[in-house]
């Protein structure tokens, strides 16, 4: 895969980085995008999911050693509600900060650091 949208980013390079600052990363963009979401920017939005779903994809073919086996289900099942929201005329936000929080349940390290969202 040649990231579209992080072209200076290999699978190599993006495995060196541990799995949960890569998670981090993710949950970066979706923050981004949460705002524009409260701000009813759809464009800014797609384009910051755009970015979180190249990194989530980037993580499921890098691996994702360490953690359980169902983890990359996981991460694929919600790869794929975030492309429902991606399509979806209108972004609700509730919903949205509840998908934020399904992300955050993914690991244990990323509710330690009790983000606020």
């Amino acid at each position: 895969m040649i990231p579209k949208l992080h072209p200076s980013l290999t699978i190599e390079r993006w495995r060196t980085i541990s799995l949960d600052k890569r998670l981090l990363h993710i949950l970066s963009e979706l923050g981004r995008a949460k705002n524009w979401i409260q701000e009813n920017n759809q464009e800014y939005a797609n384009l910051s999911l755009e970015r979180a779903l190249e990194l989530i994809d980037l993580t499921i073919e890098s691996g994702v050693e360490g953690k359980s086996r169902f983890f990359p289900r996981e991460l694929l099942r919600l790869r794929k509600t975030l492309a429902e929201v991606y399509v979806s005329p209108s972004k609700d936000y509730e919903e949205f900060l509840t998908l934020m929080k399904s992300f955050m349940d993914l690991d244990p390290s990323i509710h330690n650091l009790n983000l606020q969202i």
